[in-house]
């Protein structure tokens, strides 16, 4: 391959490269799926929110229910923080939630109900579900 066909080929990795950030960005940005946030409450100490909140991404991904925590003080948004907990279907008044100790969050989930994810810890918060 020549100079002038090296550079061809250079140019086009470059545009292709910056064509897959510019989708990664924009989905992003406009995330395709609706958010219906059902129920929150305070950490302890003020500075955390769990967040309960439905999600629906068309007629690929079917409804879902998902739990968070976030900072108190910002909007909260799903994609900065995301789920700990994840199960199928609409379940946002199934889902009990109890502080039991300061770092310390117990979930009760629905008795027999298949989960998506579910994750142990959450920076310094422990998770205990059952």
């Amino acid at each position: 391959m020549g100079r002038t066909g090296r550079w061809i080929a250079g140019s086009l990795a470059v545009v292709a490269g910056a064509a897959g950030c510019l989708i990664v960005y924009l989905a992003y940005v406009f995330d395709p799926c609706d958010v219906a946030i059902r129920r929150w409450t305070r950490s302890p100490d003020g500075s955390l929110l769990v967040v309960v909140f439905e999600k629906e991404c068309g007629a690929t991904v079917a409804f879902n229910t998902q739990v968070s925590l976030a900072p108190a003080n910002t909007a909260f948004r799903p994609n900065k923080s995301p789920p700990f907990l994840i199960l199928p279907g609409k379940h946002a008044d199934d889902i009990v939630l109890h502080r039991s100790a300061a770092k310390t969050l117990e979930v009760t989930l629905p008795q027999g109900e298949q989960v998506f994810r579910r994750e142990a810890r959450v920076d310094a918060i422990a998770i205990e579900s059952r």
